[in-house]
């Protein structure tokens, strides 16, 4: 892990949780709500500047940020958050979230524009066909290139699975080149149900042969292309989370220290590959922020709701130690984490295969 990785990890981060608590800010101000102070990083201030009725700061502390909103004694000034209509309240708190759901696109976006390296062309090779499969069978063998299925030519742009899901249980046509350069017409039926970790045909496939070429999206075609992307994430990842609570995935925890290290795998890359990191990133704290968690906005929004239904507000003893408790959850989450990050270095694991 390098100092430039760690400076470049706390920029990406800092400037998706400046977006964040912009839109916080944004739409608080709309209301008239006052917003004492505006910080990027926690507290001890490194600086800071006073505007209007507000500071402005950067602190010490990477990793976070926040808005201090004004609190009023009296419980009567308009200007407090406390003394809005619980729906304002509720605006405020998903505000965050809805500015990084947005940036996400714009990361998109810049990672298609931006020149990088890409995979073109190339051929898939059989690396291992599994015993008693519809491969198998056919007599497909290690190191047999499949040029062909169904009459699709096949590269690192169009796979096996796209050219054979139309036709799974039936007839299909591969063309193969065996490894001692004859070509062969192969008659296979992929399983629509095949057994774990098999695939349809039962193969474990590689791209060889193939070119590394520079590429960019052209700008107009870029723009519908980012939205596809944003939402397909977006729904990669509640898929993921659903997981979780069926048992379909494990939780796998990363921290600040992993940032930074998966931070500086992926700058090898190249910008565009940066890009991408700070849009997943993006996706995790809009997300994760939404959680019903105390501390976090969603947290703040089911208090909101709570105290909406009931027609008054919980008690401060009640908001100290609901806050409390979210304070210690997080505290306890980013300390196993960081754990496991640290071990991880220690191991010299990647995060990157």
């Amino acid at each position: 892990m390098t100092v430039l990785a760690i400076i470049v990890a706390i920029l990406c981060f800092s400037f998706i949780v400046f977006f964040h608590e912009l839109g916080h800010f944004s739409v608080a101000k709309s209301f008239g709500i006052r917003v004492q102070e505006f910080g990027i990083g926690y507290p001890p201030k490194m600086w800071g500047v006073q505007r209007g009725e507000t500071t402005y700061s950067i602190n010490w502390l990477p990793f976070g940020g926040f808005n201090k909103f004004y609190v009023d004694e009296t419980g009567e000034d308009k200007h407090n958050l406390d003394n809005q209509p619980y729906w304002k309240k509720i605006l405020v708190f998903l505000a965050g979230s809805f500015a990084t759901f947005i940036v996400t696109f714009l990361f998109i976006f810049l990672s298609l524009i931006i020149p990088h390296d890409a995979v073109a062309g190339g051929n898939i090779s059989v690396a291992e066909v599994a015993a008693n499969s519809p491969a198998y069978i056919s007599g497909l063998e290690t190191g047999d290139l499949i040029l062909e299925a169904n009459g699709i030519k096949l590269s690192y742009e169009v796979g096996l699975a796209e050219a054979i899901k139309d036709k799974l249980d039936q007839e299909n046509i591969l063309v193969v080149q065996k490894k001692d350069g004859s070509v062969v017409t192969i008659t296979i039926i992929p399983r629509s149900n095949p057994p774990e970790g098999q695939g349809a045909i039962g193969i474990t496939a590689q791209i060889v042969n193939y070119d590394i070429v520079p590429v960019s999206t052209p700008f107009f075609k870029a723009i519908p292309e980012s939205i596809i992307q944003t939402f397909s994430l977006y729904g990669a990842f509640f898929a993921a989370i659903g997981s979780l609570f069926t048992g379909g995935a494990k939780l796998d925890l990363t921290g600040p220290v992993g940032i930074v290290q998966l931070t500086g795998e992926i700058a090898q890359y190249g910008m565009a590959s940066v890009m991408q990191l700070m849009a997943i990133l993006c996706i995790n704290l809009t997300v994760l922020n939404l959680l019903p968690v105390p501390g976090l906005d969603g947290g703040h929004i089911l208090i909101a709701i709570i105290e909406w239904i009931r027609g008054k507000r919980l008690s401060d003893d009640t908001r100290s130690r609901i806050t409390m408790i979210g304070f210690i959850l997080m505290i306890i989450l980013i300390v196993i984490a960081s754990y496991s990050d640290i071990s991880r270095l220690i191991t010299g694991e990647k995060l990157l295969p």
